[in-house]
């Protein structure tokens, strides 16, 4: 739609007058940060929104900042999406406080094609734990390296609850791919999907998931990669050394 952000003043008019309103979807509108302090002023006096949609609204730290008014005054959210948004590590940050204020009982998560990085993996691994209805999280695409993999991977053995963990497109190469693997096979989570697609993670880490699959079946593991090994050139290997092991 492009409301933009004057279309989010006049929305924030409306949404004033409704106070148990549950359901609320605005992606792709492209209000930015200044839209996202009006959708926040009109929805002061409404605690009883279940569904929260913001992907594509190029909101940024600062609009992300605003949303997170709602999410304190919002006890009972299920959904939160926010994809698409620029939200980087500070944005994250920020959110994981107001989650560890009114611990919601948060079912999906989504925040792919942000720039979360792996210092927002570590907020997120460290507040995550604390939602105990959480089954979904979705973190395609946000820069997240080996690093980052390795928090959630702890994060994992701490989350019975959730189902799905989607980190595909990101960097976490053949080391962050092992750490994921290695915890799902020794955490006895719930997890019923990790996505790790398009990460290069190489012969190791395809290695990895075949030992996962092998011993949690009910596990989806998906893991392929953007170049088969057959199509890397002889004397390039398609790991490298892991960064976190000195070598003597």
């Amino acid at each position: 739609n492009e409301i933009e952000s004057q279309g989010a003043k006049r929305i924030a008019t409306a949404l004033s007058c409704l106070t148990s309103l549950s359901l609320l979807d605005l992606r792709s509108n492209d209000f930015g940060p200044t839209g996202s302090q009006h959708i926040s002023r009109g929805l002061a006096a409404c605690t009883t929104l279940t569904y929260l949609a913001l992907g594509d609204n190029i909101v940024g730290p600062r609009g992300m900042a605003h949303f997170n008014e709602i999410l304190e005054r919002t006890p009972l959210l299920e959904y939160i999406g926010a994809n698409d948004n620029e939200l980087n590590a500070d944005a994250i940050a920020t959110m994981c406080i107001s989650f560890r204020s009114l611990f919601p009982p948060l079912v999906h998560l989504a925040l792919a094609n942000n720039l979360i990085k792996d210092t927002g993996c570590h907020h997120l691994s460290a507040t995550l734990p604390w939602l105990p209805t959480l089954q979904i999280l979705d973190l395609r695409l946000n820069c997240i390296s080996h690093t980052g993999a390795r928090a959630l991977a702890e994060m994992l053995s701490k989350m019975k609850s959730l189902k799905e963990l989607d980190l595909a497109f990101n960097e976490i190469g053949p080391f962050g791919a092992s750490a994921l693997c290695r915890s799902v096979v020794d955490s006895n989570s719930s997890l019923r999907l990790l996505d790790i697609s398009g990460n290069s993670i190489g012969r190791s880490g395809r290695a990895e998931i075949l030992s996962a699959r092998a011993v949690c079946p009910l596990v989806e593991v998906s893991g392929q990669d953007e170049v088969p090994d057959d199509q890397l050139p002889s004397n390039i290997s398609s790991d490298s050394e892991d960064p976190n092991v000195s070598s003597d």
